[in-house]
């Protein structure tokens, strides 16, 4: 007997990322960077007022940590630099602002709580974000952003 005929596909070359992807998904990218560098100043004022609102706390938090990921094979060193500072800022402000978020959700939910934030609480995410700013302001300037 002789070879028989399948209908199964030939592997192909997957071709890898045009310039023009590299050049959309770092225009993207830049305008998150953008966008995360006002949400975590926002997050700061929200803890420097005298009254967090916790409506407010919440949804920024939520903004920043729903950050898109990017894929930016390819793109040049300071791109790659500004790019590492976007996702460890992301880290922090969800690392360290995590626990006054969840005293927050809780006094949303009609939890009775204090109705002060504890003091930890409040002083980790204030120093979290002051963290985060910290790291983002070089990456706003390598992608030609002004903090």
């Amino acid at each position: 007997p002789g070879p028989t005929a399948t209908n199964t596909a030939r592997p192909t070359a997957r071709p890898g990322p045009s310039a023009t992807t590299a050049v959309s998904q770092t225009a993207k990218f830049k305008a998150s960077l953008n966008d995360l560098y006002s949400s975590t100043k926002t997050l700061g004022s929200l803890n420097d007022s005298d009254f967090v609102n916790c409506r407010a706390f919440v949804d920024t938090y939520n903004r920043i940590i729903s950050e898109p990921s990017y894929t930016l094979t390819g793109a040049d060193g300071p791109t790659q630099d500004a790019y590492a500072r976007y996702q460890l800022a992301i880290a922090k402000v969800r690392d360290t602002s995590r626990d006054e978020k969840g005293f927050c959700d809780s006094a949303l939910a009609g939890v009775e709580t204090s109705y002060y934030i504890p003091f930890q609480q409040w002083g980790l995410s204030r120093q979290g974000v002051d963290d985060a700013l910290n790291t983002l302001r070089p990456a706003m300037t390598e992608m030609g952003l002004t903090p």
